[in-house]
């Protein structure tokens, strides 16, 4: 089979003698100059018309065309004038000036599905990009902020709805960003990973909440403070990320604490502290599957309620006293049944199914 695609291809490639090889990826990346009789699963066919000023990439998937490049030049074939690319249902249309890209014109199926629009400074640094639709109506702009020498300082998304969004960067580095919608400002500080290590929300200029992050030595959240007025919660996690512990202070004093705990990456229990009652969820799981089939309520050690789920149904069960008083019964999350207990015996039920 090799070889008969060997064979179209050198007959299809036969009349190009100045035809040049390159073995590729699947992304039309050029590595290594081949020869035709040692083509790889991915390969990239250069072609030069000099009269045309064009040179033409052709890249394939053994003898599937997957794309083909158009580079158009100057007389002089020294300066870039545009470049097509075209795939099966897809076209991108990149126009130049001065070696610079200027436009990037998107296609689907031959019709214009949006473009963008190239601006540079003096320097001919890129210092604004806009994004058009089909119909020609701005979607955002990209405004970059440079410092003296050319580099990268800030870089400001604008949307038509005045949506704004703002990174900063540090030799090269992302270090702040900045979310605007209206009057809500949403200011993130980043460590040297590229995480965010602060999060602080204004309105106007009010501040309404400052959220910090700490990071295990891997890179997983270690805990995290959120500070909303006078009202702090504090969250700790394990090694893995999973969520161990959940604190609520009101002006300094534990509110209410929450702990987790887990078998094989599946809660297990959760345990609530707080105002004198002690909360407990326990969590049943048949083998193999991750969503608990059932979950035991209990307050101050005595049962409150039972959730038992198969699929799309669903029994809740009611206690008082550690004694069932009701049991309501759900198919595909409508209510079809109700039991009603005295002293623990059933006495009652209603139908609400036709």
């Amino acid at each position: 089979m090799r070889f008969f695609y060997i064979c179209l291809l050198t007959l299809q490639f036969m009349l190009f003698a100045n035809d040049t090889y390159y073995k590729s990826n699947n992304s039309g990346i050029i590595l290594d100059e081949i020869t035709l009789d040692n083509l790889t699963e991915y390969f990239v066919v250069k072609e030069t018309d000099l009269d045309k000023k064009e040179t033409i990439y052709k890249l394939y998937n053994n003898d599937n065309l997957l794309k083909t490049t158009i580079e158009y030049y100057n007389q002089n074939f020294t300066s870039l004038v545009k470049i097509e690319i075209i795939k099966e249902s897809s076209t991108e249309i990149e126009f130049y000036d001065n070696n610079r890209l200027t436009k990037l014109e998107s296609y689907k199926k031959g019709e214009l599905n949006s473009y963008i629009v190239f601006y540079y400074d003096k320097n001919w640094n890129l210092s604004q990009k806009e994004y058009f639709n089909s119909n020609s109506e701005i979607n955002y702009t990209d405004i970059y902020h440079r410092k003296n020498d050319g580099g990268l300082r800030k870089l400001e998304r604008i949307n038509s709805e005045n949506f704004i969004q703002q990174w900063i960067y540090n030799n090269g580095l992302i270090v702040e960003t900045w979310l605007i919608e209206g009057s809500i400002k949403t200011r993130s500080l980043l460590n040297s990973d590229g995480k965010v290590k602060s999060e602080i929300v204004y309105r106007e200029d009010e501040l309404v909440s400052i959220e910090e992050f700490e990071y295990s030595s891997i890179g997983n959240i270690k805990n995290r403070i959120k500070k909303i007025g006078n009202e702090r919660v504090e969250n700790f996690y394990g090694q893995t990320g999973l969520l161990l512990e959940n604190k609520v202070y009101i002006e300094d004093i534990l509110q209410k604490k929450t702990a987790y705990s887990y078998l094989d990456n599946l809660i297990k229990e959760i345990i609530i502290t707080g105002h004198g009652k002690r909360e407990r969820v326990e969590y049943m799981y048949i083998s193999g599957e991750d969503e608990p089939y059932i979950k035991n309520f209990y307050i101050n050690n005595l049962l409150d309620k039972k959730i038992m789920t198969d699929k799309e149904n669903e029994i809740i069960e009611y206690y008082k006293n550690d004694m069932i008083f009701l049991k309501e019964y759900f198919a595909s999350g409508e209510k079809v049944k109700k039991d009603f207990y005295l002293d623990g015996k059933l006495f009652k039920s209603e139908n609400y199914s036709e």
